[in-house]
């Protein structure tokens, strides 16, 4: 799961944007990730994982892991 939502992050990212490593540790803001990305990339993520993330826990989003632990509670669900 991990790889699949970092791949879609890296989709969803301005391709000239020089990410080299995106890791479960890497920091929405060192990616330059807006609210309108964000919400790109968690409409990937529901649509890939057939899950629904709650708006308000996007607030809470600061690292790529954050994002992967919304995703296994919606799952769970």
């Amino acid at each position: 799961m991990e790889n699949r939502i970092v791949t879609i992050i890296r989709d969803c990212i301005e391709p000239a944007a020089e990410v080299h490593a995106i890791e479960a540790d890497t920091t929405v803001s060192s990616l330059m990730i807006d609210s309108l990305k964000m919400i790109q990339i968690v409409f990937e993520i529901e649509v890939h994982f057939g899950v629904e993330i709650p708006e308000h826990a996007l607030f809470q989003v600061d690292t790529v892991n954050d994002l992967i632990d919304l995703v296994r509670v919606s799952k769970a669900a």
